[in-house]
């Protein structure tokens, strides 16, 4: 019984542990839908420029360009981006900005990038500010790296281990079980057995007890002589008429 009951507690140890990981294993799944969501937003930005719009009608999402921009170049080391606008004879907008580079030596060059013309100079210069983005990354050569990306391919690592630790513990949780199974069975065989061996035992004790009762009444005594008693008896009777002495005829009286 002792060994039964550890294999019911191995067996709750490793349902507990099954359920820990299978809540871990959904976290991750969620985590997972997060940053697919995350990489289809990036992609939408860089495909539609400023705007993203959401599926199921989740609204509008507005990415700055130039601020995208400053940070770039205060990383490389550029000088700050000057904006500009002109104005054509329809009076259209049309935005611009110049950032300096660096050439070799004292030597710099302005490139200029130019956005879209519209009545509004804030989504013109949004697009020249991500027009610029693309020209220095081809003039110098810098790569951006996708943090969403990388973390995506992280935790995608991290699912799939656990999911083969899942399918091990399942397979050690099946086996706990078969083998809770087989152990129940013969408890319960070995339970059946005990109890038919004990209502024999008492069936044969309720025989002996009725042939004792018959074979021996309550009212009647009987005394068995005991051998030892009856030899010493008949050895003390053939030593008294042994001793015993032999009497003669009688004498006749004178007349």
């Amino acid at each position: 019984m002792a060994r039964q009951s550890n294999g019911f507690g191995a067996i709750a140890a490793a349902c507990e542990q099954g359920n820990d990981d299978i809540s871990n294993t959904r976290n991750l799944s969620c985590l997972l839908c997060f940053r697919r969501t995350s990489d289809t937003f990036i992609s939408e930005v860089i495909r539609n420029g400023m705007a993203v719009e959401w599926p199921q009608g989740m609204g509008v999402i507005d990415v700055s360009f130039k601020n995208l921009l400053l940070e770039i170049t205060q990383k490389l080391s550029i000088h700050v981006p000057k904006y500009g606008l002109t104005v054509d004879s329809s009076g259209q907008l049309t935005a611009y900005v110049d950032v300096e580079v660096q050439r070799g030596g004292s030597v710099a060059e302005t490139i200029r990038s130019w956005g879209s013309s519209g009545c509004v100079a804030g989504p013109s210069e949004e697009e020249a500010a991500r027009n610029c983005i693309n020209t220095l990354r081809d003039e110098l050569g810098f790569g951006g790296r996708d943090t969403n990306f990388e973390d995506a391919k992280f935790y995608k690592s991290l699912y799939d281990h656990l999911c083969e630790q899942y399918n091990a513990l399942m397979a050690k949780y099946n086996t706990l079980k078969w083998d809770y199974k087989f152990l129940k069975e013969c408890y319960n065989k070995t339970t059946d057995d005990r109890d038919r061996v004990s209502a024999e035992h008492s069936e044969i004790q309720q025989h002996l007890e009725r042939i004792f009762a018959i074979m021996n009444p309550v009212d009647m005594v009987v005394d068995a002589p005991q051998e030892g008693a009856a030899s010493q008896d008949g050895t003390a009777a053939t030593s008294r008429e042994e001793s015993a002495p032999q009497e003669g005829p009688a004498p006749q009286e004178a007349a």
